[in-house]
């Protein structure tokens, strides 16, 4: 189900929504609007691993070295 919203944008962009017959203009607009969001979240969860990943504290030891003590201590 659709809602209506009031929404201010430049003119120029105004002009080239004209363009788009009325039928189709609200679809142009959600379809543009939902690709934004999903965008911006995904820009925000990459951000997120980021700061993830550069607060991981490095392993003093290499990866085979921590495997085989791990497989030692079975």
């Amino acid at each position: 189900m659709g809602h209506r919203i009031s929404v201010m944008i430049d003119y120029s962009v105004w002009l080239e929504l004209q363009k788009i017959p009325q039928g189709e203009r609200s679809r142009l607009i959600s379809e543009a609007v939902s690709r934004e969001l999903q965008r911006r979240s995904r820009g925000q969860a990459a951000a997120a691993m980021d700061r993830l990943r550069n607060m991981r504290r490095r392993a003093a030891a290499s990866t085979e070295q921590l495997v085989r003590a791990d497989r030692d201590a079975h």
